[in-house]
């Protein structure tokens, strides 16, 4: 507490016992007379706060920045576009190609048609053209063939002289053996002679299939055991 205050408190505490004295009532009593005091008023101390300055803080030094000034850009030189010179063409001229109109000779006059007389055909006789020279035939041929892969062999040959044929034709029949068949014909008709070589053979037939019989045993169903269903009674019954 600094001496202002001390000085102001006293001054306070002396005002204030006078105001106090001057109040004191007196109440006479016949008998007894007993003076009636008030308390001395007795101030709270009142506390002055400490006086605390504002803090002052320097400034933090801030260097002001430095600036690179901005790079200067010179321009590109200028370099005109080259300029050509058009090449004339002049256009070709063509010179109109003179074609004379051309000129027409009057018609020669057509001489007169002359006309020849029709000519004379000679009568036709249609039986000249079935006629042939019926003189007596002769040929001779013959062929054979023989298929390993098929099985099949067969052959015939013949000859005429004049009016009388001759030949002969083969085939192998599926028994094994070779039928011939000589023949001629002449003026009394055709006359043939057959003949077999060799000896048949039949292969042996297979027997005719019989299945198998399979004798199965009868079924037999497994006799079960009844099971009667099972009955269920209500639990509950409102009645």
């Amino acid at each position: 507490m600094n001496v202002a205050q001390v000085v102001s408190a006293v001054v306070v505490s002396v005002v204030m016992g006078r105001v106090m004295g001057s109040s004191v009532k007196l109440h006479p009593s016949p008998t007894t007379y007993k003076p009636h005091y008030n308390t001395l008023y007795t101030p709270k101390p009142h506390h002055a706060p400490l006086y605390s300055p504002k803090p002052t803080y320097a400034p933090l030094y801030s260097p002001k920045p430095t600036y690179t000034p901005k790079p200067t850009y010179s321009p590109p030189l200028y370099t005109p576009k080259p300029t050509y010179a058009p090449s004339y063409t002049p256009t070709p001229t063509y010179a109109p190609h003179y074609s004379p109109a051309p000129k027409y000779a009057p018609p020669h006059p057509s001489p007169k048609p002359t006309y020849s007389p029709a000519p004379a055909y000679k009568p036709h006789h249609h039986h000249d053209d079935y006629y042939y020279d019926d003189k007596p035939a002769h040929y001779d041929f013959g062929y054979g063939v023989s298929d390993n892969y098929h099985g099949t062999t067969f052959g015939h040959s013949e000859k005429r002289a004049g009016y009388r044929t001759e030949g002969q034709y083969f085939v192998d029949l599926p028994d094994g053996r070779r039928m011939v068949v000589t023949y001629y014909s002449d003026d009394t008709g055709y006359h043939p002679t057959i003949t077999y070589e060799g000896t048949p053979t039949y292969p042996a037939h297979p027997l005719p299939y019989k299945p198998k019989l399979i004798h199965k045993t009868a079924y037999t169903p497994k006799p079960q055991a009844y099971k009667p269903r099972p009955s269920y009674k209500p639990l509950y019954s409102g009645h």
